[in-house]
């Protein structure tokens, strides 16, 4: 008798082990679940039409819950075709044994949508500022996303968690200035969207191992901290048109820095600025100055063509109150015979204060 048990034993776990395995790897196919999945995805926004051919019933071991998986669904959105690779429906099982099956949560795995598929879907996207800086200023970019939508009881939107990469991503700032060869990774959800490990170059700057925070609620928050690399030249004045609108760089024939950078900026409901920080520190490798012949210099008797700054710290506090630079390090008027200085400047919108120790 006690064989026979063992025995019996033995045969029910292989079955088991066999089906488990079969869940947890090909699945059971299955029609049975086709519309209850099409008609609960729809109903999470009436914009969605999704059709199934064929569903496999599997289960996910590490999170111990079964889930429904289709391969290359149609789905479009707005009657645009959305190009999903793989859907996922988590089901609860106590609902499948009562026979009123609950999703709990939906996976979307889409295919890699390039920046014209992503600006058709644009329209539909509040606010409509962004949908205008998309279609306007973005020229090209590849994203890669996947999509988790939580649903309550009644089948509404709880929550959603959308995480992803960008890569080769153009974007037109101002002008003549470009950003390109951008990329980064993302993670967002219905209150905050994080942006990490970002690289982005232009004719004038890097960005370094950059992040961004988008806080959205209860109001709009933008924090980011990233490193930059620059490196400026007489030739980029004429090519750049938006520099023609500073006078002080009319000056600079040549900058090369590099810094370390924070800022935050905060909006009202109406997307106003209504509070912004910016910190910047680093070091200026070399500031070559262009002095105008035309320019007259009553604190120095000889004439000064040049000024040149090498190996100097600069350290920079601008906010909504008030300004404040710091600057130290080596410059020379005539060529090779480097002094130092110390320079101190707040300033705000009233009044200007300055220190500089030659």
């Amino acid at each position: 008798m006690k064989k026979i048990l063992i025995s019996l034993m033995i045969i029910i776990f292989f079955i088991f082990s066999v089906i488990l395995t079969t869940l947890s790897t090909i699945g059971i196919e299955t029609k049975k679940f086709n519309k209850l999945v099409s008609n609960r995805i729809n109903q999470i926004n009436t914009n969605i039409n999704l059709k199934l051919d064929i569903i496999k019933f599997k289960i996910d071991i590490k999170n111990l819950s079964l889930f429904l998986e289709t391969i290359n669904p149609t789905f479009s959105f707005k009657n645009i075709d959305v190009p999903v690779s793989n859907i996922k429906v988590y089901v609860d099982f106590k609902s499948i044994i009562k026979q009123e099956p609950q999703i709990k949560k939906v996976n979307l795995i889409l295919n890699q949508i390039n920046i014209n598929q992503a600006k058709e879907l644009s329209f539909f996207f509040k606010p409509s500022n962004f949908n205008s800086f998309l279609n306007n200023k973005i020229k090209d970019g590849k994203l890669d996303t996947e999509i988790e939508v939580f649903l309550n009881n009644k089948n509404q939107l709880r929550d959603f968690i959308a995480k992803g990469t960008v890569n080769d991503l153009e974007i037109d700032i101002i002008d003549n200035l470009k950003i390109q060869k951008t990329k980064f990774s993302f993670l967002a959800d219905k209150k905050d969207v994080l942006i990490k490990n970002i690289f982005s170059e232009t004719d004038i700057f890097k960005i370094i191992d950059g992040d961004l925070k988008i806080k959205l609620e209860p109001e709009i928050q933008l924090e980011s901290n990233f490193q930059t690399n620059l490196l400026f030249k007489d030739k980029f004045k004429n090519k750049i048109d938006f520099l023609k609108n500073f006078e002080f760089i009319k000056n600079i024939s040549f900058f090369e820095a590099e810094l370390n950078n924070s800022f935050t900026l905060k909006f009202d409901k109406t997307f106003k600025v209504k509070k912004y920080t910016f910190e910047s520190s680093g070091e200026l490798s070399s500031v070559i100055f262009d002095i105008n012949p035309k320019s007259k210099n009553n604190l120095f008797t000889k004439k000064i063509n040049r000024v040149n700054i090498i190996n100097s710290k600069i350290k920079m506090d601008i906010n909504s109150k008030k300004n404040e630079v710091a600057i130290s390090g080596k410059y020379a008027i005539e060529k090779d015979n480097f002094l130092n200085f110390n320079l101190k400047a707040i300033f705000n919108n009233r009044t200007s204060k300055a220190q500089i120790k030659l």
